[in-house]
C-alpha cells in the first residue's frame, strides 16, 4: 500500500490501530484524518441561536483544533489533517479517501457493543459499506 490513511476520533482503539498500521506496514508517515460536525444552521436555527452563528461555530472549531493539536502533539503524529463539516462526519470521510484515492483505509474499532450501534450502524460500518478501497479494521 502507497497512500494509506487512517481515521481517528482520538480514541485509544484508533489511536492503538495507527500505532498498529505504523509497525505493520513499516511507515511512520501514515496521513491520519479526523472529522467534525460543525453545527448547522437549522440546528442553530432550532435552538434560536442563530443570531450568534458565528461566535457559536468558531467556538466549537477552536475547541476541535485543539483537541486535535493536542493528541497529534502527544502522539507525536508527523502527517495529520482535520476536516470539518455541518452535514455528516461519514461523507466527509468517504468524500476524502475519493478524493486522494486512498488505497488502504485504518479504522479502529470496539465493534458492536449495544443495541444502537448495532440499529444504527457506527462511522466504521458505514466506510466498510461505502468506500471502494481496502479497509484495515483494528479491534482490540
Amino acid at each position: 500500500y502507497k497512500n494509506i490513511v487512517a481515521f481517528t476520533d482520538f480514541s485509544k482503539v484508533s489511536l492503538d490501530g495507527i500505532k498498529f498500521s505504523n509497525d505493520f506496514f513499516n511507515k511512520d508517515d501514515i496521513k491520519v484524518v479526523s472529522a467534525y460536525q460543525q453545527a448547522s444552521e437549522l440546528t442553530l436555527r432550532y435552538y434560536n441561536n442563530y443570531d450568534n452563528k458565528d461566535k457559536i461555530q468558531l467556538k466549537i472549531k477552536e475547541k476541535k483544533e485543539e483537541e486535535f493539536r493536542s493528541f497529534v502533539e502527544q502522539n507525536s503524529i508527523k502527517n495529520a489533517q482535520l476536516l470539518e463539516d455541518t452535514y455528516s462526519v461519514k461523507n466527509i470521510l468517504s468524500e476524502y479517501v475519493d478524493k486522494n484515492k486512498n488505497d488502504l483505509v485504518v479504522l479502529g474499532s470496539k465493534g458492536i457493543n449495544n443495541s444502537s450501534s448495532l440499529l444504527y450502524g457506527s462511522t466504521s460500518s458505514y466506510l466498510m459499506e461505502n468506500l471502494n478501497s481496502d479497509i484495515l479494521v483494528f479491534v482490540p
